[in-house]
């Protein structure tokens, strides 16, 4: 990836180099609601749009994932459950989804070819989002 052997990255170098692997049993990590992981995972990656390398704030960054939210067609209590716990399979691949469109990969490795519905929700977002930014 730009000339990187990704072999030879950190998982984490691998991830900000944007690439984003879905696994098809993500963990339950019960007492981590899905925004704060989502708010954690977009600081590594980006910080604040400043540039600083500062952390986006919870106000700012709810305005964000609300965005995200809308685009997917997911309910914005979604965000305000812990990350993965007690989620059917298809809220889990949601909760993924969510995650790519926060942090925006170049690219994305997908488990399985289950994610009908919420990958061309996905898809038909992203869409918007780049015609919306043309």
């Amino acid at each position: 990836m730009d000339g990187k052997n990704l072999l030879e990255m950190e998982p984490e170098d691998r991830s900000r180099a944007g690439l984003f692997l879905a696994f098809q049993y993500p963990v339950e990590v019960p007492g981590v609601t899905l925004q704060n992981f989502l708010r954690t995972a977009y600081n590594a990656h980006h910080g604040n749009s400043d540039g600083n390398g500062a952390k986006i704030n919870v106000l700012r960054f709810w305005s964000f994932l609300k965005d995200k939210l809308q685009a997917l067609g997911v309910d914005e209590s979604f965000a305000n459950r812990y990350l993965n716990d007690g989620f059917s399979g298809g809220e889990k691949k949601r909760a993924e989804i969510l995650q790519m469109a926060v942090l925006e990969p170049r690219v994305a490795l997908l488990d399985e070819t289950g994610l009908r519905t919420g990958y061309r929700r996905a898809q038909s977002g992203c869409r918007r989002r780049q015609q919306a930014d043309e």
